[in-house]
């Protein structure tokens, strides 16, 4: 009762004769006032509680609304009110405002808060929507939109940018036309057009224009650049254009139209093919020439137990990078051996010289190695291995009973055509 007095009370203290001052507005809901202002054509479902709305405009043509269905702004879907969900929503000023949101808050212009957007937020600009989700947000900027199915995420500054799908704690600032549409706790910081649609984690775009993260690409990042695109785990570009990453933590670092197709595989410089795992690729290919030419280093390694030989590899045992068919190429090796146990040390360098014909078979046309100590006392020089298959296979053949571990640095030239 004391309550009920309290409000009579405060109602009579205010004019009756405009509503350009604040006024208790109808409620068949006893648990809070709602505070309604401004124009008259200003309205509150009287279904709800604890509302505040102030702001429109006094011709009555853009009026602030809470409670009311609506149809959608900017490509958004319509909106059917479900009475009574939009307690505690507040429009504290701008004009031509809907606010159906529990808990909801506007403080823009054209803006419109879902009744499925609970304790949504939108501060600035204009012609913002948020359609669903809980505590997403939109600050400043123009056409922004945010139908995300999950929580917290953010759209701040710039224009037309929009997080939609299952993703959530994300994150657009600035920039226009860019797109979060599946990761959760991912980013894009400024540029034009990026695009984040991998159902996956923690991807990040800055900057740059047309850049596309897709497929299972968790922890993926692409920093500036043009037309850019990472598909994988742990992939990541660095500025340049029309690069590609799709091998497992592989890289693109600068340069343009290059492909990581390998794990751990880096790319710089201009039409790179990345397709050996672990090798850093470099140089720029002749553009006005047919055929594809490649340059790397690439790291191998491997263990050796007995007197058998034993293949290096760079990224798992047994796993050999591919030469293309109609290749011819030239490696520089250097290969060094350490008996475990011991300062015994084994050491080789060789220039070897192959070829892959129509069938793709690896053909050794020359190996020259040079032995350049050997403490250990090994069972046989390194060789290719040739006439086997497409894989380039560098094999070292260790001592009976005893355990060498052998890292090898390997530099290699190729061409490929028809």
């Amino acid at each position: 009762m004391k309550k009920l007095l309290l409000e009579l009370a405060l109602v009579a203290s205010l004019p009756t004769h405009s509503q350009t001052m604040p006024y208790l507005a109808p409620s068949n809901d006893a648990t809070g006032p709602n505070l309604l202002c401004c124009t008259p054509v200003n309205a509150i479902d009287p279904h709800v509680h604890s509302v505040t709305v102030f702001g429109g405009l006094g011709d009555g043509n853009f009026p602030n609304l809470v409670g009311a269905s609506f149809a959608g702004i900017n490509g958004g879907p319509d909106d059917t009110y479900v009475t009574g969900s939009a307690s505690y929503a507040m429009i504290s000023g701008g004009y031509d405002n809907i606010d159906n949101a529990l808990a909801g808050a506007i403080i823009s212009q054209h803006a419109r808060l879902y009744t499925a957007a609970t304790h949504g937020l939108i501060i600035g600009g204009g012609n913002h929507w948020i359609s669903s989700g809980d505590s997403n947000s939109i600050v400043g900027g123009a056409q922004h939109h945010i139908s995300s199915v999950n929580d917290d995420n953010i759209i701040a500054g710039g224009a037309r940018n929009t997080i939609t799908g299952p993703g959530g704690a994300s994150a657009i600032i600035a920039g226009s036309q860019q797109t979060i549409s599946g990761g959760a706790y991912s980013a894009i910081v400024a540029g034009y057009a990026n695009n984040i649609s991998a159902p996956a984690i923690a991807q990040t775009i800055v900057g740059g224009a047309n850049n596309t993260i897709n497929g299972a690409a968790t922890y993926a990042a692409i920093v500036g650049g043009h037309n850019n695109a990472v598909s994988i785990n742990y992939g990541s570009i660095l500025g340049g254009y029309d690069n590609t990453v799709s091998g497992y933590a592989g890289a693109v670092v600068a340069g343009d139209t290059s492909q990581v197709t390998a794990p751990y595989a880096v790319a710089f410089g201009s039409g790179r093919v990345a397709s050996w795992p672990g090798g850093i690729f470099y140089g720029a290919r002749n553009q006005s020439t047919p055929g594809d030419r490649n340059n790397l280093i690439v790291a191998q390694s491997g263990q050796t137990s007995g007197a058998m030989a034993q293949g290096l590899s760079s990224y798992g045992v047994g796993d050999y990078p591919a030469v293309p068919y109609n290749t011819a190429g030239i490696a520089r090796v250097m290969i060094v051996g350490r008996q475990q146990h011991s300062n015994n040390v084994v050491a080789y360098t060789g220039i070897v010289v192959f070829h892959s014909g129509n069938g793709g078979i690896i053909v050794a046309d020359s190996q020259n190695w040079t032995k350049e100590v050997d403490h250990i006392g090994v069972a046989a020089l390194p060789a290719l291995r040739s006439g086997a298959s497409d894989q380039f296979a560098l094999l070292v053949t260790g001592r009976a009973s005893t355990t060498i571990d052998w890292n090898a640095d390997v530099q290699v030239a190729t061409v490929s055509g028809p």
